[in-house]
């Protein structure tokens, strides 16, 4: 008799393996949202978050798999009978390469849930987190694309700040000053930054950048970019929609960059907010902790 659970996941997984795979990357609040929506607006690309699959998902299965390797083989003298009766005690376990391929599973799993019944060409992925994770997904999906989102650490600490203060996260609470917040947040930033570009200089030509701030100034040009780094149909007409389809007056319900809601996740809008809120002595210890990174990437 056929297993239909294993028929199923085994054609889920090969209907994900068809498609071109992407992750949207980058440092909090430098603007990977903005991008989801752009590029969630093609009809070809489904593009969701945040899925959290590796620094969630792959963290509670890793456990999940090690507390079970330890279990069975002392589970009811398992590990002493299978050895005096010649069981298949080395077999029993669980390693490195089969939680891949169940990270993999779980992944395509979701996949198929986002393309529901469109046809999409191209499923992409917006956690920032997986900065951090690169190399881990792209050992599990071996041509699948990175597109790391840049901007000032000075503008993501600004509306990352903001963004903790709002109540819009009810798990988070405000403990800090905003200097305070301000000097961890550079740690971060520089840290992140370098390890997104470091795991993308291995990858080649499956890895671009965007800076938010050229994206702001030119979303058409942009779009388009990306669209064609993803080999999607980057035609005039295609990257309008995906442009208007996530402008910031839409987003913002009417506001327009520039003006401020201090409560709303899409905050503001623009480029350089940091300098009405940083003070001369804070700008000093930001660029202590990540002005070599501000430098090389030309924010100062």
């Amino acid at each position: 008799m056929s297993n239909t659970v294993l028929d199923k996941n085994s054609e889920i997984f090969q209907n994900v393996l068809d498609k071109e795979i992407f992750f949207i990357v980058g440092v909090p609040k430098s603007g990977t949202t903005w991008l989801q929506r752009l590029l969630d607006a093609h009809p070809k690309i489904t593009c969701k978050g945040e899925a959290h699959f590796t620094d969630i998902f792959y963290f509670h299965l890793s456990k999940a798999l090690d507390a079970y390797n330890k279990d069975v083989e002392t589970q009811g003298g398992a590990l002493a009978h299978l050895k005096k009766y010649g069981g298949h005690v080395d077999t029993l376990c669980y390693d490195m390469i089969d939680s891949y391929y169940l990270l993999a599973l779980a992944m395509g799993l979701m996949f198929k849930k986002w393309i529901g019944t469109k046809n999409i060409q191209i499923i992409g992925d917006k956690t920032p987190d997986n900065i951090r994770s690169m190399t881990l997904l792209s050992t599990i999906f071996p041509s699948s694309r990175f597109i790391h989102v840049i901007r000032d650490g000075r503008d993501c600490t600004v509306s990352g700040w903001f963004f903790q203060i709002s109540g819009i996260d009810k798990n988070k609470r405000v403990t800090q000053t905003f200097e305070q917040y301000a000097r961890t947040f550079a740690k971060i930033w520089q840290t992140q930054v370098n390890q997104g570009r470091t795991a993308g200089s291995m990858l080649g030509d499956r890895y671009t950048e965007i800076r938010y701030e050229n994206l702001v100034e030119d979303p058409q040009s942009g779009t388009r970019r990306l669209l064609q780094f993803l080999g999607a149909d980057s035609s005039g007409r295609l990257v309008t929609d995906c442009v208007s389809s996530a402008e910031f007056q839409l987003l913002s319900n009417g506001r327009r960059p520039g003006d401020e809601d201090t409560k709303s996740f899409f905050r503001k809008g623009v480029v350089g907010d940091w300098s009405n809120h940083f003070s001369r002595s804070l700008t000093t210890e930001f660029n202590q902790i990540a002005g070599e990174t501000l430098k090389r990437l030309g924010y100062c």
